[in-house]
């Protein structure tokens, strides 16, 4: 339940600042594209889990099919955690 509330926390940040980021970084030109595409990547990423865990649903027992759910989830949350370290500061953090 706490590992819920800590993803269910992450996402949701991550759901907030990617596009603040993706705004102040972007070129004024492509701005709009990059914000929409990450918008994007999000609703792909949530589908893409729906449709993981209906996979390892009907592949694995159900006693253990939620532990195999959470190990698919944890390594591209990780490669995100891990990612966010080497992100450009923006422009209004640099002053």
């Amino acid at each position: 339940m706490v590992a819920r509330f800590v993803g269910g926390i992450g996402v949701g940040a991550a759901s907030v600042v990617a596009p603040i980021y993706t705004t102040e970084i972007a070129p004024a030109r492509l701005r709009g594209r990059l914000v929409g595409l990450v918008q994007f990547n999000v609703v792909l990423g949530v589908l893409t889990a729906y449709l993981s865990n209906w996979v390892l649903a009907s592949l694995v027992a159900d006693s253990v099919a939620w532990r195999w759910m959470f190990l698919v989830e944890a390594a591209p949350a990780l490669l995100f955690f891990l990612l966010v370290f080497r992100s450009r500061k923006v422009p209004l953090a640099i002053r």
